[in-house]
């Protein structure tokens, strides 16, 4: 009985006796080498044995990510107390080929840049979870926001690598609110259609090209609903169209064109097809003008534009320089977007002025002319963000039919930036120059509503060949149809280098205001309130007394 104990007693010591590890062996991996699965294993040969580390020893390298999840340990005694421990482990298949299933957005060379997995690498299971969150990642910051990865495919005998990928594709596209307008007039100005895959940033500046066609008041999107495809969407535009057609009468009076009444039939987006016509006249105490206007955006189907303008005018021709002639004329320029930004445009223009004074000679101007436009302005009506910049030039020839020669050009760029709550901040600066012979009625001019406020309209400080100006605006949006601003202008002319005569002050010249604008169905109407640099201009006018402008058109 007490030997008994003892035998007992002895072999409960030994059982109790902390195991050694004498070695560690890795079996089954061929493409990942031992070494790089030791590097994770935290069992150490010459250590105490631990079954809770073995346990987290299995975990370590299944999260490797190069093996299945049959990793598997066992222990074999060697000698005493001492046991070698051995993991066996099956590695992921190579991937050979790696193919997209549903990717329409983009190429797949661009996904792959984006990817830690590449062809003839071992399958990794994190590095694969890190590029589904790449991939995922790579869409929505680009716009594609219901974009997601619907599965995975893992290599078999064919050793390929298949990501299933879900881009929301669109299988419709609807407009609400739409009574009158022609669908293609829309769709036209929108990259999305239907097939492509939704992306909230197109979508946005499609929003953005429709509402500055002028054909709407407002426009938004509904959150796209699932299709008859679950695997698509619907997308849904609502729309508050203008009026097309519209006939104003009145009268009023301007700060340069004195008392006058008009008459003035407009339609916009004629018949729902798009395009524009005006035909408007006009009787004051200083004018009598008649003019018809033309503008169809995509006067061809390549999104080439037309605008076609005749007109005749008795009486003041120019608001800045009071000059009084007989003026009849017309124009045609075609238009075309190069880039999503970038405009290219000709124009070729026919006139006849014969000015009333006898000491003014009569002229024919048939010039041709181009230019480029940059535009990334919001909303081109009312812009509170981007930038416009525009550089063209005309010429007027007498191999043209033309009694005068000269080349002009114009160089302009506007900036705005949003300031928050409804206010911008707008800048402007144009370079207006000549060269060749400049009749009295084809100079520049500066002073007045449409260049530098602050001073009597028709009574410019400086008329000459070359012109400098620059305008600073705080703009408040006190609502869609009204705004409140402040403003600085400021302007030069000289003689430059064309031949032409020079009348004024050749220094630069400032003025200062507040300003309010409304919409109306003619255009925006500005009420200037301003005060120059309170030097004497145009025979010996105060520049420091305010002066009210009335202007239909917008500043910049």
């Amino acid at each position: 009985m007490l030997r008994l104990f003892f035998i007992l007693l002895i072999g409960l010591f030994s059982f109790l006796q902390a195991t050694t590890l004498n070695s560690i062996i890795i079996s089954g991996n061929k493409a990942i080498s031992s070494q790089d699965i030791l590097a994770v294993i935290t069992n150490k040969p010459g250590e105490e044995l631990v079954t809770e580390n073995i346990l987290a020893d299995i975990h370590n390298i299944y999260n490797m990510g190069y093996f299945k999840d049959s990793v598997s340990a066992e222990t074999v005694f060697v000698s005493g107390n001492k046991a070698d421990l051995i993991f066996t482990i099956e590695e992921n298949p190579v991937v050979n080929q790696i193919y997209f299933v549903g990717l329409t957005a983009f190429k797949q060379e661009e996904l792959m840049a984006s990817m830690n997995m590449k062809k003839g690498k071992i399958l990794n299971y994190s590095e694969l979870r890190q590029d589904i969150q790449n991939i995922t990642n790579f869409y929505h910051e680009r716009g594609y926001v219901l974009m997601n990865v619907k599965e995975i495919s893992e290599p078999q005998d064919d050793n390929i690598l298949t990501i299933v990928l879900k881009e929301g594709i669109i299988e419709d596209i609807f407009f609400k609110g739409m009574a009158f307008t022609k669908e293609y007039v829309l769709t036209r100005e929108m990259e999305t259609q239907i097939g492509t895959a939704f992306n909230i940033n197109t979508i946005q500046e499609d929003m953005r090209n429709i509402y500055n066609t002028g054909y709407v008041d407002n426009i938004n999107i509904d959150p796209p609903m699932a299709g008859v495809n679950p695997d698509k969407v619907v997308v849904v535009i609502n729309v508050q169209e203008k009026r097309s057609g519209s006939l104003q009468f009145g009268g009023g009076i301007g700060s340069a064109t004195g008392f006058f009444g008009f008459i003035q039939l407009s339609f916009i987006n004629f018949l729902g097809e798009g395009y524009n016509m005006s035909t408007k006249g006009q009787w004051g105490e200083k004018q009598l003008t008649y003019e018809f206007k033309y503008f169809n955006p995509w006067f061809f189907k390549d999104h080439t534009s037309m605008t076609f303008r005749l007109w005749n005018t008795d009486g003041l021709i120019d608001e800045g320089q009071g000059l009084k002639a007989f003026n009849t004329g017309g124009e045609v320029i075609l238009g075309k977007p190069l880039t999503k930004q970038i405009s290219g445009f000709v124009s070729a223009r026919v006139n006849n002025v014969i000015p009333q004074e006898t000491s003014i000679n009569s002229y024919e101007v048939r010039s041709i002319g181009g230019g480029l436009s940059y535009d990334t302005r919001d909303y081109i009506f009312n812009p509170s963000s981007g930038d416009y910049a525009l550089v063209n030039a005309n010429a007027s020839l007498k191999v043209l039919g033309a009694s005068i020669e000269f080349i002009k050009y114009r160089i302009k760029y506007n900036k705005y930036f949003p300031l928050g709550n409804d206010f911008a901040l707008g800048f402007k600066g144009t370079i207006d120059d000549s060269f060749g012979t400049i009749f009295d009625t084809e100079r520049y001019f500066a002073g007045g509503a449409t260049t530098v406020r602050g001073y009597r309209d028709g009574s410019p400080f400086a008329i000459g060949g070359r012109r400098f100006l620059g305008t600073v605006e705080l703009r408040y949006n006190i609502n869609q149809q009204m705004q409140l601003y402040f403003f600085y202008d400021l302007g030069k002319v000289t003689k430059g280098l064309a031949d032409c005569n020079f009348t004024g002050d050749p220094t630069w010249r400032t003025g200062k205001g507040i300003g309010f604008k409304i919409i109306t169905p003619i255009g925006p109407l500005r009420f200037d309130y301003a005060w120059g640099d309170g030097k004497p201009y145009s025979d010996n006018l105060d520049s420091s007394s305010g002066v009210i402008h009335f202007n239909i058109e917008n500043t910049f």
